[in-house]
């Protein structure tokens, strides 16, 4: 690893480690101050409860007394209630920074899952992307299993992901999968990504919002289902009648509660006839709802754990997305007002505080609901907040989970050593300096360069077996993709104009299908070959082409391909074990190739690639070795010069 990189890495490591402190440190202070709230709270309790004895001669002193021991009890539980949610947060922001600690330097290792989520849609349909990515070029199965985009047990799906929500991970798949092909919305999205990799206090702080969210995908379909399905119960005069009659029952209980407690049994029983009256009026008016209504309310009761999470992220985001001395760029700029829409009291807060009075049950909230129509004005409260707003609740979760993929390229950006931000180009060219995987270890991984363009627009590339093809190909594609999607990239520099990544590294047959080897890869090769008219280039990634044939139509194809590709304006590298088509191809493609030494045990690779094709021979020399009869080691090696009648 390079010393300046060391040296990046070391610097994050450190504030990793100072964050870390500081946060236990509040964490220690918080708990002894919630501590000290919860004894308040319980002394004003008690306060609240004795207070009227010694004033029980006068009743408005008593009265007095006893309201002020209630506000000071209120103002307990409400300190209390705040203490615990900023220990809470600490908590996740504890759990976060541990997170990253997992990664800093490059490690390789899935923080939060790496398979590929299930697409998920909503009634109303499935939350549209907010932020619009123009046109993409839409990967393949054979691109995503080639470059290892969810492959196990470590993918690069897996190593990016920092996301808390199914749709968050669902959001990130699909800035993956879909290439980014406009040189302005990858810049855009390179602005957001990098404004968030550059602030790791603001990083650490939204992604210890968004924790809060994890375990309660259930709850987060529930909201969204109830959202779409919200509708106005009642219009507002009507509901204004209902307040009043609800009143007047409450009241009737009041008064046959109160006749019973002074003795006056005349007052208590007209009470008690009358709100047994406005029950049987209210259960005539709940019968036909009450289906619809407690279906309803039990969404909004399931979907509460969201909002509040929901609320947390949306007041995080709005505080921490500002444009301060430095501008968080359009994306960012795009989301905040959505988030600030969202917190307003009207929307979400006014909600979400119905939704808390909503929840629950037994005999008290029965007995409420009807006297007093208590669920009915919790499910019109919580529509009349819901309906008008409904497009802007939809939106703040797009804005949320947009924010999740966004955070996760930052994270990459922020954790991986030697990374840098590529440079889009007008002209067909790739050219990237020093360039390594990012599921390599950064001490192990050794780097390589590639200058391809229009001048010699297909590269072929030589070596034998493990000696770092392979592995060179999928670094290309990887890097374009990272690069695409807008995040940093895993090379020393890196020039590129938008392109069409297709690959042939890894063809299986399918049986489902009726293709064989052979013609799954034909099919997938044909792809470059015939790319559709009036698109962007084409970035063609083959591994030993047609190999589901016989050796001399395997050349024959591979050489017409090539000639083929050499006059498109696409970039091509290929890499075969035929030197003879490295031998003829010389002219219309460049040659570039890995070697390795036969050491004392075992071949020795340094993965570097070189210009112009292989020449080693070790494979026969690797039977001798091994201890294969000398004369079969012989016939080989006159076989390998081509002779074949002695």
């Amino acid at each position: 690893m390079a010393p300046d990189v060391m040296a990046g890495t070391q610097l994050y490591s450190n504030w990793l480690a100072d964050r870390r402190a500081a946060l236990q440190a509040e964490l220690r202070a918080g708990a002894h101050s919630e501590a000290a709230w919860s004894w308040g709270r319980l002394l004003a309790f008690l306060l609240a409860a004795v207070i009227w004895y010694p004033f029980k001669s006068s009743p408005p002193i008593a009265a007095g007394a006893v309201g002020a021991a209630l506000l000071l009890f209120g103002a307990t539980v409400f300190w209390h209630g705040r203490m615990a949610r900023q220990r809470m947060f600490l908590r996740a922001q504890l759990t976060v920074v541990d997170e990253s600690g997992r990664r800093v330097g490059g490690q390789a290792q899935v923080v939060r899952w790496g398979s590929r989520p299930a697409q998920v849609t909503f009634e109303g349909g499935s939350l549209p992307p907010l932020l619009s990515g123009g046109r993409t070029w839409l990967l393949t199965e054979q691109e995503r299993d080639d470059l290892d985009l969810y492959a196990t047990p470590l993918g690069i799906f897996g190593l990016l992901n920092r996301t808390s929500t199914h749709l968050g991970a669902c959001r990130l798949c699909d800035d993956l999968e879909n290439l980014r092909l406009e040189p302005a919305k990858i810049l855009a999205r390179q602005s957001a990504v990098r404004w968030l990799a550059e602030r790791h206090e603001a990083r650490q702080r939204l992604l210890a919002a968004l924790s809060g969210l994890r375990h309660f995908d259930d709850s987060l379909t529930a909201f969204a289902h109830a959202t779409a399905d919200a509708q106005i119960v009642m219009s507002i005069p009507v509901a204004w009648i209902a307040r009043l009659w609800s009143a007047a029952g409450s009241g009737l209980l009041l008064l046959a509660m109160i006749g019973m407690v002074t003795g006056q049994m005349r007052l208590a029983v007209i009470g008690a006839v009358l709100m047994m009256v406005a029950v049987i009026v209210n259960s005539a008016v709940l019968f036909p709802l009450w289906r619809r209504m407690r279906h309803s309310l039990a969404r909004w009761e399931l979907a509460k754990d969201f909002a509040e999470g929901y609320l947390a992220v949306a007041r995080h985001a709005a505080r921490e997305l500002c444009d301060g001395p430095d501008p968080s760029g359009e994306e960012l700029d795009a989301l905040r007002p959505i988030f600030a829409a969202v917190m307003q009291p009207a929307a979400l807060p006014g909600a979400l505080r119905w939704m808390h009075w909503a929840a629950g049950g037994g005999l008290m909230q029965m007995v409420l609901n009807r006297v007093g129509l208590y669920q009915l004005h919790m499910w019109e409260r919580i529509h009349r907040h819901v309906v008008p707003l409904r497009d802007a609740m939809r939106a703040g979760m797009s804005a949320l989970v947009e924010l999740e993929s966004i955070l996760s390229l930052a994270c990459f950006a922020a954790e991986q050593p030697g990374v840098t931000w590529p440079v889009l180009t007008e002209g067909t060219e790739l050219m990237i300096q020093a360039a390594t995987h990012p599921m390599i270890p950064p001490a192990g991984a050794v780097a390589n360069d590639a200058a391809i363009g229009a001048g010699k627009n297909v590269w072929l590339i030589t070596g034998s077996n493990m000696s770092g093809k392979s592995t060179f190909l999928r670094t290309i594609g990887v890097n374009v993709l990272l690069a695409q999607a807008g995040c940093a990239v895993c090379c020393r520099s890196m020039q590129l104009k938008p392109m069409r990544l297709m690959t042939d590294l890894r063809i299986r047959d399918n049986l489902g299908r009726g293709e064989s080897y052979f013609l799954a890869e034909v099919r997938q090769v044909r792809r470059m070959i015939l790319p559709p008219e009036d698109a962007a280039p084409v970035l063609g990634l083959v591994d030993e082409p047609f190999r589901g044939t016989n050796h001399q139509e395997q050349r024959a194809a591979t050489m017409a391909i090539v000639e083929h590709l050499a006059k498109t304006q696409g970039l091509f590298l290929i890499a075969t074990h035929d030197r003879t088509v490295a031998a003829i191809a010389n002219g219309l493609a460049e040659n570039f190739h890995f070697q390795e030494e036969l050491g004392e045990k075992e071949l020795v690779f340094d993965y570097r690639l070189r210009p112009g094709p292989a020449d080693s021979r070790n494979a026969l020399r690797v039977l001798e070795r091994e201890g294969y009869p000398a004369e079969l080691v012989a016939r080989a090696n006159q076989w390998a010069v081509g002779g074949n009648d002695q």
